[in-house]
């Protein structure tokens, strides 16, 4: 059986491990919060250099969800067009932005 992670002991009181269960999830948050904005702000930057598609952003940008990120960047006030291609048989996203939004 494994035991849950939770503080442990070595040789008198060293603390070793992650802590308390309720740190790991605040942890957790707060690296989840800051890779969002990072991922955010690679997609913003790519964008002002030109056009943007899902298979980009995954590839080179390590952004796994575009469209919730696009969607975050979008209700933020980026005019940010979404025009839809189809390739091999998929639907695939094309992401353009343009002047007049949060900018």
């Amino acid at each position: 059986m494994i035991e849950p992670l939770r503080e442990r002991t070595i040789q008198g009181n060293h603390n070793i491990g992650l802590g308390k269960p309720q740190g790991i999830r605040e942890m957790k948050t707060q690296i989840n919060s800051i890779c969002v904005k990072s991922q955010r702000n690679r997609i913003l930057e790519r964008l002002r250099s030109g056009p943007l598609t899902t298979f980009q952003a995954r590839n080179s940008l390590d952004v796994m969800h575009p469209s919730a990120r696009i969607m975050e960047l979008k209700a933020q006030g980026h005019n940010i067009l979404t025009h839809w291609d189809r390739v091999d048989g998929h639907r695939i996203a094309k992401y353009v932005l343009f002047a007049g939004g949060s900018d």
